[in-house]
């Protein structure tokens, strides 16, 4: 269903606008591609100033910056992401509705060339921001663990993307 690809993806070694706001001398660790059924979704860039791995992802600052590579509905980026978060673990369906409430507000509709950067600030604070505007702060930090968790956590539903963005 789903394919990475990390190699051939020209991107440019300097972070965006707001990586480098929220976390000074960023620099981008590892890249990948992601194919649904063939069809290029987005190409996923992950900056850092400090080594991530599988085991700090909630412990230190990173950003995870993902560029679409076709149009998508927010709501469905909001949907799938809370599938996504639920893999580690059953969720109340309480915190289901809450958070699928912050990702929708998070989350707008996005046109090829988009780009949606979600940035853990290394304590219990994700920040999001589309095409470098702010569109919603998560101060909890379960949440930041699972949203993270989906690319770089051992529960990754795609152990070659994980290991393309955590190894560079």
């Amino acid at each position: 269903m789903f394919n990475y690809f990390s190699n051939n993806l020209p991107v440019s070694s300097v972070p965006p606008f707001e990586v480098s706001k929220e976390i000074p001398n960023a620099r981008l660790q590892g890249k990948a591609k992601l194919r649904y059924f063939g069809i290029h979704v987005y190409d996923i860039r992950l900056w850092s100033n400090t080594a991530v791995t599988q085991t700090n992802i909630d412990k230190v600052p990173l950003a995870l910056e993902l560029q679409y590579a076709l149009p998508l509905a927010g709501r469905r980026i909001a949907d799938r992401g809370l599938s996504e978060m639920q893999r580690v673990g059953i969720l109340s369906n309480e915190k289901k509705e809450k958070w699928l409430q912050l990702m929708q507000q998070a989350f707008p509709d996005v046109q090829t060339g988009d780009r949606i950067t979600g940035i853990h600030k290394g304590n219990s604070t994700t920040v999001f921001y589309h095409n470098g505007s702010k569109t919603q702060e998560v101060k909890e930090l379960e949440f930041a663990k699972r949203f993270f968790g989906i690319w770089l956590g051992s529960w990754s539903s795609d152990p070659y993307s994980r290991d393309a963005l955590l190894q560079g």
